[in-house]
């Protein structure tokens, strides 16, 4: 009796809400579409040649990571984001990351780390953005993941997922792109070890020095100066 042998592998079907989120996601992530821009549904369905029907279901799933938004009386929104969002990232992202790794660490495994190894070996190579943000999650979720803390994960998965956009600066920034690998290989060395003080030491420089470069990447957001009292107003009325 010969043994069976293994069939094709199945195609991975892709559906045109996911199409479209793909294409929408690629061009907010490279600037073509810019941060503030209004999407005019039934425009840009036409644009890309689909019904309104699966373009809404692509803006919800763009909403769900971050990239565009719903505003009264404008519609569909691209998302805009500067130095102040970075920091918030960066900041919640750090303080999560130094409960979870002192849990994970003594746990790691030798095929966590090759899938840290694995990922970070893919990031060297990818040129995609948002396949760049998935390399980058998974670096950091296979040396998280034997924290045995899954509701903290999935806040970090979710935060990630919702701040993708920040990655493309970082991505083509020359200065940028060396750092963040610095950091990703110093913090894969000192998980190998199992040192949990040189990985909390890590995080916190990178959480400062991610701040900074944030400020240099990023558009910086002047607060609005208050309207002047109504009082002045009239005074400067009667001067008039």
């Amino acid at each position: 009796m010969s043994s069976a042998r293994p069939g094709p592998e199945p195609v991975r079907r892709v559906s045109l809400a996911q199409q479209v989120a793909r294409s929408l996601r690629d061009a907010i992530l490279d600037g073509r579409l810019a941060g503030g821009s209004v999407l005019r549904q039934s425009a840009l369905a036409r644009e890309l040649g689909v019904s309104v029907i699966p373009l809404r279901e692509a803006l919800r799933q763009l909403e769900g990571e971050g990239l565009v938004r719903h505003e009264a009386h404008r519609g569909v929104v691209v998302a805009t984001f500067d130095a102040e969002d970075v920091h918030e990232v960066v900041e919640i992202s750090a303080a999560l990351e130094a409960i979870a790794f002192p849990r994970a660490l003594p746990r790691l495994e030798a095929a966590d780390l090759e899938r840290a190894e694995a990922a970070l070996a893919a990031l060297r190579e990818e040129t995609d953005l948002a396949r760049f943000a998935d390399l980058a999650w998974e670096l950091r979720a296979a040396l998280l993941r034997p924290a045995g803390r899954p509701r903290l994960l999935q806040t970090l998965e979710t935060l990630s997922r919702s701040s993708r956009r920040y990655w493309a600066p970082f991505q083509r920034d020359a200065k940028a792109r060396k750092w963040l690998f610095a950091h990703w290989e110093r913090l894969l060395e000192a998980a190998r070890r199992r040192d949990v003080a040189r990985v909390l030491a890590q995080l916190e420089a990178a959480r400062r020095e991610g701040v900074e470069l944030g400020v240099s990447l990023f558009p910086h957001t002047t607060p609005e100066a208050p309207p002047a009292p109504a009082g002045r107003r009239d005074e400067s009325r009667k001067d008039a």
